[in-house]
């Protein structure tokens, strides 16, 4: 009897966790887009200009990165972001910019930053790509 009982009881609690839906990325990008605070490229060019100690991340891929970037930005593709972080700022207050090419992974990145305790976080809205789209500048990196 006893037997059974742990039996009932495993599949009472088993059976909630096999209705869970899995979420595909789009679903859990756009959720958590819903609860960032977010900058346009005007917004973000004005800040880079006029906050001297404003952080710009680029999450993108190095060779991303090599092709073109934000001045000023450094890279730190996102699978890094939590290890390497810390070499630029451990200072939660600090602010910091984060920018992908549209915004899926800086998004992301952004979550992953505020589970970590950093405070003052913007993101590019529309990334990269609006950015440039603004017209605003770019910096190159030469290939060597």
């Amino acid at each position: 009897m006893k037997r059974y009982m742990s039996l009932i009881i495993a599949v009472i609690f088993m059976v909630p966790a096999l209705h869970a839906q899995v979420k595909s990325p789009k679903e859990l990008v756009g959720e958590v887009k819903a609860s960032i605070n977010w900058v346009t490229p005007q917004e973000a060019h004005r800040m880079i200009q006029t906050m001297p100690n404003l952080v710009v991340v680029d999450v993108r891929e190095s060779g991303e990165y090599l092709i073109g970037h934000i001045p000023k930005a450094i890279s730190i593709p996102r699978g890094l972001l939590e290890f390497r972080i810390g070499f630029v700022t451990k200072d939660p207050n600090r602010p910091i910019l984060i920018y992908c090419l549209s915004g899926g992974r800086a998004a992301l990145a952004y979550k992953s930053l505020e589970k970590m305790g950093y405070k003052k976080l913007y993101n590019l809205k529309g990334g990269y790509k609006a950015w440039k789209k603004a017209g605003l500048p770019i910096s190159r990196k030469p290939v060597e």
